[in-house]
């Protein structure tokens, strides 16, 4: 699966060390962005902090997860301060996260597709239903980009629906 999880260390471990990096990441990412589920219940640790209007250090955040029990799930206070290890610098944070959305998008991509090719073998779902349905979610994944930065996505988005139809044109000539 398309993944980045050297930048979502690097994401994370940024939004501890600069809480200016934050409101950036929070305007590009959300939680389920990141491919690795401790990556996930990291942001949303930094995330509750600094909404309730806290400092995220890693302290903090490693507190916040031994509080809820979720530590030992991402891999411990280790793991967590090895995050910000990590950081050389937050000047390109919107880049990253940005290539982290990237990933994302694609991942959905496959799974809708992948959805979409097992159905249009099925022989069990009208053709033009499905047409449809592809159309809507990937037409959807759309909304989840934040930027025209990334507008090469809807490229791939647009070119795995012509794909789609052309495997349900051609299941239909069987």
């Amino acid at each position: 699966a398309p993944q980045a999880p050297e930048l979502e260390c690097s994401i994370l471990g940024a939004m501890m060390i600069n809480s200016n990096c934050i409101d950036k990441v929070l305007v590009l990412l959300d939680a389920d962005d990141f491919y690795l589920s401790s990556s996930q219940i990291i942001y949303n640790a930094i995330v509750k902090i600094f909404v309730s209007g806290g400092d995220p250090t890693f302290m903090r955040v490693t507190q916040g997860l031994k509080d809820s029990g979720e530590l030992e799930k991402v891999g411990g206070s280790y793991y967590v301060t090895m995050l910000t290890d990590s950081v050389w610098n937050t000047s390109n944070i919107e880049f990253d996260c940005l290539y982290v959305k990237q990933k994302a998008v694609l991942r959905s991509i496959i799974s809708i597709c992948g959805k979409g090719l097992t159905d249009a073998f099925s022989n069990e779902v009208d053709v033009f239903e499905l047409e449809t349905r592809l159309q809507l979610e990937l037409s959807g994944l759309l909304g989840k980009i934040k930027t025209t930065k990334m507008s090469k996505v809807g490229d791939v988005a647009l070119e795995t629906y012509k794909s789609m139809k052309e495997v349900c044109e051609l299941k239909l000539d069987i």
